[in-house]
């Protein structure tokens, strides 16, 4: 995790010079502090020193003077690109330097061959021209402005010096449709580099092309691809073992955020197995104070079968205020809600405790379908195309609920433009309802969205912006893009074998613990509801009453405010929404120019 921000401008007379206005990202990399500028390029880097000593500094300039890079994040298979593609005889100790000299070797085609997160700027001096880079699934941030010629670009918002002029729009849909952009910002004039994206500008001229299209590498899989049946769950576990050996790579303390899901247990199981430390392996796990549907005695029990050491963080109402305050100047955006307030917290524990790197079971339910979305796409698709009775049957048993309650909540969802929580515990009807076309495979269309522009898209930033705060970093062993793809183009009776969810998931717990393993994904594994009827209530009506009297949204957003703090209300992200709503606000009257 490092943090960069600066701006490049071809006309030397047109620069920003006032560098004070440029706010400090020390936050994201407490250990160093380096600035590179000449007549067109200026760049502030912080770093966290994660791999390669006083090898990795950035900004870094190549062997043969050429390009410079800033580079936050980190390339897995550094070591093997080094091998192949490099000298052998140089043993290189940073990914940062490997990743550079890859690119003054190659150029930018190397892209295709990197495993890792990263958001890169590429300055290429002879040329004058600059790219910004950014992963395959937008893991680390990368933002971006133009003003008077001058390209600005940084890791997190509150680093570009531009005053922030709101987008209505974005705010608009964010409260109809609880949608966040994945191009544009809550800011009209600061833009988001989009995933899997290359932005390259240079004469005053930009363009913005795609080096991966997801959907193609799992067609092209699925053509090519000639395994058996048996060999898919193989092939799988050899991915996940492979993108868990590879991010044990770091100098710096390594552990476990662990969860009572089944992705996270998983994952958990396999890094106990495959640990490689020279310490031992430790796990950490938060809970809410006094509520009933906490699941940190899962993770206790699972770490005691595994003898593995767990601290357990206990979440207090009382705390909550000031932490999603504190959070939202981190955050820059709004977020989501109690759980990435919580988030925080776990990782400011952590950074007491030195753990630097964190493994986290992000991406499972999104790789191997686990949302009731998938179940319920999956179940309609089936009954509706006459593909797989036994199946079908399996997994409506699984569910819980009977068909016709199932087909309909599809229906719905479907209609929506599958605009909905993963849980389809809400589902947001648009002002004109989509079509919904036969014969259409709406499961595997929601196994793209939850991916490219849902769930995880979103996950992805809070997780970023709560893990940075403190100094630390994640990373996802799920979001490997080679095992992504596989698991995309594994055929859906083995990712639902025995009509269960994440059944490769399942196969691993179950060697450990059979009961944990056919248990059913929670929904309501949060106390956000429950405490914003009671505990918080006063809180949460003070902040609506804040963003009423600020006279920015229009009125008919407060109304029937009742309902919502009914004792009836099985979600609470509305009532979320105008509270974060409110901190965003004030968070840009109070830091931001």
């Amino acid at each position: 995790m490092c943090g960069f921000s600066g701006y490049f401008s071809i006309n030397k007379k047109n620069k920003f010079t006032n560098i004070s206005q440029y706010h400090s990202l020390k936050h994201r990399g407490p250990d160093e502090y380096n600035i590179f500028k000449n007549d067109n390029f200026y760049c502030r880097f912080y770093r966290l020193n994660i791999i390669g000593g006083t090898d990795g500094r950035q900004p870094m300039l190549s062997k043969n003077k050429r390009f410079l890079m800033v580079f936050n994040g980190e390339i897995y298979n550094f070591k093997e690109l080094s091998e192949e593609y490099l000298s052998s005889k140089q043993n290189y100790k940073s990914d940062t330097k490997v990743l550079l000299e890859l690119f003054s070797k190659y150029g930018l085609e190397i892209i295709e061959k990197i495993n890792g997160m990263f958001a890169i700027v590429l300055y290429d001096l002879r040329k004058k021209k600059i790219y910004l880079i950014r992963d395959r699934l937008g893991t680390k941030p990368l933002y971006y402005a133009f003003k008077n010629g001058n390209l600005y670009f940084s890791s997190e918002i509150k680093g570009i010096p531009l005053s922030k002029n709101i987008n209505n729009g974005v705010i608009k849909n964010y409260l109809n449709l609880g949608y966040y952009p994945i191009k544009k910002t809550f800011f009209s004039n600061i833009y988001n580099l989009s995933a899997s994206s290359i932005l390259v500008y240079s004469k005053n001229t930009y363009k913005i092309s795609k080096y991966f299209d997801l959907k193609k590498q799992v067609l092209l899989k699925k053509k090519i691809d000639k395994e058996k049946t048996n060999d898919f769950k193989e092939k799988f576990y050899y991915l996940l073992n492979n993108s868990i050996k590879i991010r044990q790579r770091a100098n710096r303390k390594l552990n476990f955020h662990l969860s009572g899901g089944i992705d996270s247990i998983s994952l958990l199981i396999l890094t106990k197995k495959l640990w490689k430390k020279n310490y031992d392996l430790t796990s950490n796990t938060y809970f809410y104070k006094g509520f009933s549907n906490n699941e940190n005695h899962i993770s206790s029990k699972i770490c005691k079968k595994l003898n593995i050491k767990n601290y357990q963080v206990e979440i207090n109402p009382k705390e909550i205020p000031k932490l999603a305050e504190d959070l939202q100047f981190y955050q820059d955006e709004p977020y989501g809600g109690l759980a990435a307030v919580s988030e925080y917290k776990q990782n400011l524990e952590q950074k007491k405790l030195g753990n630097i790197v964190s493994f986290e079971g992000i991406g499972g339910d999104e790789i191997i379908g686990g949302y009731n979305s998938h179940l319920y796409l999956l179940i309609w698709d089936l009954y509706h195309n006459k593909k797989n009775n036994i199946l079908l049957k399996k997994l409506i048993k699984f569910s819980g609920k009977n068909l016709k309650h199932i087909l309909n909540i599809a229906k719905n969802f479907i209609s929506s433009g599958l605009n909905g929580n993963t849980d389809l515990s809400k589902i947001r009807k648009l002002y004109k309802s989509k079509k919904i076309i036969k014969n259409n495979n709406y499961y595997n269309t929601i196994n793209y969205k939850e991916i490219l522009d849902g769930s995880l898209f979103r996950t992805l930033r809070f997780r970023d912006r709560s893990s940075a705060a403190c100094g630390r970093e994640l990373r996802f062993p799920y979001l490997d893009h080679n095992l992504l793809i596989h698991s995309l183009s594994m055929p859906a009776h083995l990712k639902f074998e025995n009509g269960f969810t994440k059944s490769p998931l399942r196969s691993i717990v179950y060697k450990v613990d059979k009961n944990l393993s056919i248990q059913k994904k929670r929904s309501n594994n949060s106390a956000q509801t429950t405490w914003f009827l009671n505990e918080l209530k006063e809180w949460v009506l003070d902040n609506i009453n804040s963003l009423y009297n600020k006279d920015v949204i229009e009125k008919k957003y407060f109304k029937n405010m009742e309902k919502h703090f009914s004792l009836k209300t099985k979600n609470s992200f509305y009532l979320w929404q105008l509270v974060n709503l409110n901190l965003f606000l004030d968070n840009i009257k109070k830091n931001f120019y």
